[in-house]
């Protein structure tokens, strides 16, 4: 793994150390595709933390560009896989930002 992405635990409980480690063995896997892993060398960090969005209970993570910072949100995420999915979700949103220079919102 690329010693320059961090995986940040906020949360520090037995479920969020259970999902630090599968989102770091997801990294590591990931970025030894060809043509994909170089673009995740550019993510900064991933975050494990509560979500403080009360508007929507249903954000399970969310990619902040201007920091190259991937947050997964615990208290909504049932599930090894589904934190999975969400971390190569997030992913993309970053992969298109380095790669397309973003997306138009439009």
């Amino acid at each position: 793994m690329n010693q320059s992405t961090y995986v940040a635990n906020v949360v520090g409980n037995e479920w969020s150390k259970e999902i630090e480690v599968s989102i770091k063995e997801t990294l590591h896997k990931l970025k030894t595709v060809p043509k994909f892993g170089k673009y995740l060398d550019t993510l900064d960090t991933i975050t494990i933390e509560r979500s403080i969005l009360s508007e929507d209970a249903n954000t399970l993570g969310v990619y902040r560009p201007h920091l190259k910072n991937i947050a997964l949100f615990i208290n909504g995420i049932e599930n090894i896989p589904q934190a999975i999915y969400v971390f190569i979700h997030e992913c993309s949103h970053h992969i298109c930002e380095e790669y397309l220079g973003g997306l138009d919102r439009d």
